[in-house]
């Protein structure tokens, strides 16, 4: 680790602390009982959001299903909009919502996994995102069925989720948000089953997507591993539909 990146990692530290009103680490990370106050206290305010959230999501996917061929698309998008728009009103705090390796694993703030995988704060942030899900999601969901369609999408958010945080040790307080990581993932899942029964030809009608997927992936503002993370789960996950289900 080089001497900026030891002198960026504590102001990082700095920062969350003074922002949170918690007393620094001593070396051995341990502390006092105030902070351990707060954050027991934030860590239960937010795992109870990602409770009302999965019950809001299943309230979207059945009223949708009325309106809609593919509910369980449509309800996704709809979560990551409302969580944009509560955010945009200061109903909810973003930096609470993000996944990093400190925060979810170290401080054990598990929920993180799963807020952040509805989190937007840039609109074209969100509008990318969307677009790649409105382009793959309905096909996907055609194929896998919309109770597939929630299993594999809430898999990825969790196994890809948890896996991206572990792998971005060197970089323990930069936090990941947004959907492309699970969007990955079902891109993933396409890639597999598209080239195991047509070859490229089944590619080539994905390369808007492609496109913009890569524009995204390659971004320096973008976490790349969450998507290299997401789509490989997405491709195991294709193989074993084809060949073993």
């Amino acid at each position: 680790m080089s001497r900026d990146d030891r002198d960026w990692y504590r102001e990082a530290i700095r920062e969350r602390d003074s922002k949170n009103k918690v007393v620094q680490f001593d070396k051995k990370r341990k502390v006092n009982k105030t902070s351990k106050k707060l954050k027991s206290s934030q860590t239960k305010k937010y795992e109870g959001l990602v409770v009302a959230g999965i019950f809001c999501y299943a309230i979207f996917a059945y009223v949708l299903k009325n309106f809609f061929v593919y509910p369980g698309c449509a309800a996704v998008i709809a979560m990551n909009i409302l969580v944009f728009a509560l955010i945009k009103f200061n109903k909810l705090d973003r930096q609470a919502l993000g996944n990093s390796y400190y925060s979810s694993i170290v401080c054990k703030e598990y929920y993180r996994i799963i807020t952040s995988a509805f989190t937007h704060y840039d609109p074209l942030h969100l509008l990318f995102n969307l677009a790649s899900l409105y382009n793959i999601g309905p096909y996907m969901e055609s194929v896998l069925g919309t109770a597939g369609f929630i299993f594999f999408y809430s898999l990825v958010v969790l196994l890809g989720g948890y896996i991206s945080a572990r792998l971005r040790k060197k970089k323990p307080y930069i936090p990941s948000i947004g959907a492309s990581g699970a969007i990955c993932g079902i891109f993933g899942i396409y890639l597999a089953l598209a080239f195991i029964l047509m070859g490229f030809a089944g590619i080539t009608s994905m390369l808007p997507t492609i496109i913009i997927l890569l524009l995204m992936t390659f971004s320096p503002k973008i976490d790349s591993i969450g998507h290299f993370t997401g789509l490989v789960i997405g491709i195991i996950y294709g193989i074993v539909l084809v060949y073993f289900l």
